[in-house]
């Protein structure tokens, strides 16, 4: 019944679980009842657009990632440069990259056709990765997308991106800005967890040049810490 099929959209749409869209997409490609369609159309559209889940991203020694509650695994990404171009994107998260400086980082050693060639694929594996449910063509919740420049968590919102990186650095820049207000600072129990849990950034890419200065900046910071 159209009419029941258009409440239970509705029940869906207000349940906000974005895991039913490759369900909904699926019957989209079937439905024929003109206001079905649009109640489907409706509802995955609505929840293509719910803020997504936070991801959880480790990037000091052995790195890991986490979107909501579920690991993103060594298998979710497919290949290697999934992954490497979305440590990448966290790493500069905020800064609009042309896709000409990606691929000048990335594929240095490729032809400008082959470099353009594999990033779309790696782009589409890591839109998998951390977007499994919505759409290929839809819009990505973390990535803005202006033409050719690619945008990462575009408005550094913490509500989206928890990286231990960016954690480090604000607590011991914080502590280093304070410290010249004291005789003997105060040792606050996050700047001493910070540097008890340090580890080199990534060193599964010690042979990244793009990667080096950041991993400079950061060794410099720990050692004035």
């Amino acid at each position: 019944s159209p009419a029941v099929c258009c409440r239970a959209l509705r029940v869906l749409a207000a349940m906000g679980n974005e895991a039913t869209i490759p369900t909904l997409a699926e019957r989209l490609t079937i439905e024929k009842d003109g206001t079905v369609r649009a109640a489907l159309e409706s509802t995955i559209e609505k929840l293509e657009t719910l803020p997504p889940p936070t991801l959880h991203v480790t990037l000091l020694g052995e790195f890991s990632a986490q979107r909501g509650d579920t690991p993103i695994t060594a298998d979710d990404w497919q290949r290697p440069a999934a992954r490497r171009l979305f440590q990448y994107l966290v790493l500069n998260q905020g800064k609009p990259l042309p896709r000409e400086r990606i691929l000048e980082d990335l594929w240095p050693n490729s032809t400008p056709d082959a470099a353009r060639s594999s990033f779309k694929t790696v782009y589409s594996w890591l839109r998998k990765a951390i977007e499994p449910y919505l759409r290929p063509k839809s819009s990505s919740r973390y990535i803005q997308v202006d033409q050719e420049t690619y945008t990462f968590n575009s408005q550094r919102s913490p509500a989206i991106l928890h990286s231990d990186v960016a954690k480090f650095e604000a607590v011991v820049k914080a502590m280093l800005k304070d410290a010249d207000n004291y005789d003997v600072r105060p040792m606050p129990a996050d700047f001493v967890a910070a540097l008890d849990g340090w580890k080199p950034l990534l060193p599964e890419l010690s042979y990244e040049p793009w990667i080096l200065d950041t991993r400079e900046r950061l060794q410099n910071l720990y050692v004035q810490g």
